[in-house]
């Protein structure tokens, strides 16, 4: 690896980038408490590999994780969907000589959480590098081309020195945090008509005679629906058939990458038949308007997070002015409202010698922030760290002077806290040579192919007849199941007529051949009975009777 110019250059290597284990935040943006997948997305914040060129690397990117079950991964949108700017893409250029026959997913191979690759217009053609991920995991990458040509110097300009003054650099962080606001406050809006507690509610009282129109109040809050609801109603099946849950799911495509959401829809006692079940999966490779927003507010989140960092950067680089640099770190960190800037602030006023101000910060978390029960213990590791920096400050000791005790404790930190306490433990250690320590290299399990569609129960359509209808009798809605012989998407038509006792055509509607459930809204007819009709090139091919009660 070199660099060329502005940009990171990869040629020749086995696997150019490995991303490996968690590399995305999770600070608490969560609607619902207990839930990482709902609510304004910061916790879609993390790793963006961004401004890199590869050439002739057996993998360009690889995302790799330690726990199949886990929520490993690098942000989950890779560049702005919503660009503001040249800049705001992914802007790799991906290895010229990959092929679909050689490495199937040579350009991004990825194990870990679902990504959106936002890229600039690809050009094909001899010499023409290649801005889109062509050869990746199908399903967990998902790129969409934007309308912007590439070039070096305006895309991917030096992030060396931004060139800003402090003032330029703060105005630009102001903005972002308006920006990030603004959007945060649209999403709140628009996610389950802007009160997801009260739409589970209706949703976790409903009653079946009320499934029509909590079908379409669900529907017209779509594709803006939360996990959290589509969860609930998912499971409410005894007022949601299979047919209305299909419509719901398909209107929401970010559904089919929802852990929660599709082991739920595995969970019910009549399955998804399979052919319904491949429609509500297409949204795995579908970005739908919430997902487009989400990465909206990541990017900008983002964006402020790097300018929060670069003035953090320069304050503490400061060596003219060290003092007032150090004011002005304090200044800055006291204005972030996150637990890590907290931590943070504590061991900068340690760095300073000033215990009194270290020991205040850290024990001023708990009525500044709601724990979880991770957080809790966290803070309590990094009170123990604490405890053992202050005591070396107090013997006037340095951190090679550590006591078997104090040996002891940071090896139960190591073992026992996760990143990036752990990580400050083992490097006391390690400095002290009581611990060797080889970080883990994770490489990509080549011998299983990554997963086309989550291992959800499915169930099928009933072929013994060409169709059946359900309930019956019926009152605001009636469900037809269909197998239809004949090509899916043929021009080959099938008619569906529903005729009153008096023989007048009330309804038709056409359907293609294949398997599937028709949901028909039956409200606007009156009480009595029906005579529904399948016919195919004219000829009818099954009638079956049913009844509409008031």
């Amino acid at each position: 690896m070199r660099v060329e110019g502005s940009r990171n250059y990869f040629e020749n290597l086995d696997i150019a980038i490995n991303a490996q284990g968690v590399n995305r935040y999770d600070d608490g943006w969560a609607i619902d408490p207990g839930s990482n997948e709902d609510g304004p997305p910061a916790n879609y914040t993390g790793l963006v590999l961004k401004c890199n060129i590869y050439h002739d690397n057996s993998f360009d990117e690889v995302i790799t994780r330690e726990n199949p079950t886990g929520t490993e991964g690098i942000a989950r949108d890779q560049g702005n969907p919503s660009p503001s700017s040249d800049q705001d893409l992914a802007g790799n250029l991906f290895s010229p000589y990959h092929e679909t026959a050689a490495i199937p997913e040579s350009d991004i191979y990825n194990e870990g959480n679902h990504m959106a690759y936002y890229h600039h217009i690809q050009q094909y053609g001899q010499d023409k590098p290649r801005t889109r991920p062509d050869f990746h995991t199908p399903v967990l990458v998902q790129p969409d081309q934007i309308q912007i040509d590439f070039d070096t110097l305006t895309c991917c300009p030096s992030r060396l020195s931004s060139g800003s003054s402090e003032e330029e650099l703060a105005e630009n962080m102001a903005a972002e945090a308006d920006s990030t606001e603004a959007l945060s406050a649209e999403y709140t809006a628009l996610v389950d008509g802007g009160d997801t507690e009260e739409m589970n509610e209706e949703i976790l009282f409903s009653i079946p005679q009320e499934a029509l129109s909590l079908q379409q109040q669900l529907l017209g809050e779509s594709p803006y629906l939360s996990d959290t609801v589509m969860q609930s109603a998912v499971a409410k099946e005894e007022v949601l058939p299979n047919a209305m849950i299909r419509d719901i799911l398909v209107a929401n495509p970010q559904s089919a990458k929802s852990t929660r959401v599709m082991e739920e829809l595995g969970n019910r006692f009549v399955p998804m038949p399979e052919p319904m079940m491949e429609e509500i999966l297409e949204g795995q490779t579908t970005i739908s308007d919430k997902e487009v927003l989400e990465g909206r507010i990541a990017w900008h989140h983002a964006t402020r997070t790097q300018l929060f960092y670069e003035r953090m950067r320069r304050y503490k680089a400061d060596t003219l002015n060290p003092e007032a640099s150090f004011s002005n770190l304090v200044a800055l960190l006291q204005q972030e409202s996150t637990l890590p800037s907290r931590y943070q602030l504590a061991f900068e006023y340690l760095a300073k010698g000033d215990t009194t101000l270290a020991l205040s910060t850290l024990d001023a978390i708990p009525s500044a922030f709601t724990l979880s029960a991770g957080q809790q213990t966290e803070y309590e590791g990094y009170q123990d760290l604490m405890d053992l920096y202050i005591d070396l400050h107090r013997e006037g000791k340095s951190i090679l002077e550590l006591s078997s005790q104090q040996v002891a404790t940071l090896e139960t930190l190591t073992a026992t806290q996760s990143e990036p306490l752990s990580a400050l433990a083992r490097n006391a250690l390690r400095a002290n040579g009581t611990l060797d320590y080889y970080e883990p290299i994770l490489l990509p399990d080549l011998t299983k192919s990554a997963p086309q569609k989550p291992e959800t129960k499915t169930g099928k359509i009933n072929t013994t007849s060409y169709f059946t209808l359900f309930p019956n009798p019926a009152n605001d809605y009636l469900i037809l199941e269909y197998s239809i012989p004949g090509a899916e998407n043929s021009g080959n038509q099938a008619i569906f007529v529903i005729t009153s006792a008096e023989g007048k055509q009330i309804k038709t509607i056409t359907v293609h051949p294949g398997q599937n459930q028709l949901l028909v809204p039956i409200t606007g007819l009156k009480a009595g009975q029906y005579l529904c009709t399948l016919k195919q090139q004219g000829n009818p091919l099954q009638s079956e009777k049913f009844i509409i009660i008031r």
